[in-house]
């Protein structure tokens, strides 16, 4: 529950942020989040890979990938690397190492389509985090919605798209709300 209380909390950081006083993160990924201990590839947003310039939306796509890096590769107690099988592998390819930023985008582009997501974090997600399932796939069809049958990853720039997204994104409060509840059911 801490893990989503501080993504909640996060969340609330990059919208006012950004609501408040029009700034853009522009470079979150875990070694840039306080509570986990340079951007790269892995949590890049698709767009920001495609060329896009970057918005709001694009640091809630990079928490995004943050969140599907803990669920792949930690198991609460220690930091573990990249599962061998993982597709998270294929996500930090740069130039450095002979790897193309479109090459990475075209990757996580296809991994992001619904079933090759569902797929990945069922397979993926190591089991004290399986019950954040249904939360990933919330927070993916949020930022990754259907529009004339593809994904949508772009940014729609308006103050109010923006507004709408961050209250949508809003799910990591009722989830902790939910646990909350069931807690309680126990304690009284």
């Amino acid at each position: 529950m801490e893990l989503i209380t501080a993504f909640r909390d996060i969340t609330k950081a990059l919208q006012s942020l950004y609501l408040e006083a029009n700034i853009l993160h522009r470079d979150i990924s875990r070694q840039n989040i306080i509570i986990l201990l340079i951007g790269t590839s892995g949590f890049m947003a698709c767009g920001i890979l495609g060329g896009d310039d970057h918005t709001y939306r694009h640091d809630l796509d990079s928490l995004f990938y943050v969140f599907l890096w803990l669920a792949i590769c930690h198991d609460r107690v220690t930091s573990k690397r990249i599962p061998a099988s993982s597709r998270l592998h294929a996500w930090t390819g740069s130039p450095c190492t002979g790897m193309k930023w479109g090459d990475v985008f075209k990757i996580k582009r296809a991994d992001m389509q619904p079933t090759e997501f569902s797929k990945l974090v069922e397979m993926e997600f190591r089991e004290p985090f399986r019950p954040y399932l249904p939360l990933a796939i919330r927070y993916h069809k949020l930022l990754f919605p259907i529009r004339d049958g593809k994904i949508f990853i772009g940014t729609d720039p308006s103050r109010a798209a923006a507004e709408r997204l961050y209250k949508e994104i809003a799910l990591f409060e009722s989830y902790i709300q939910g646990e909350l509840e069931k807690l309680s059911q126990y304690t009284t």
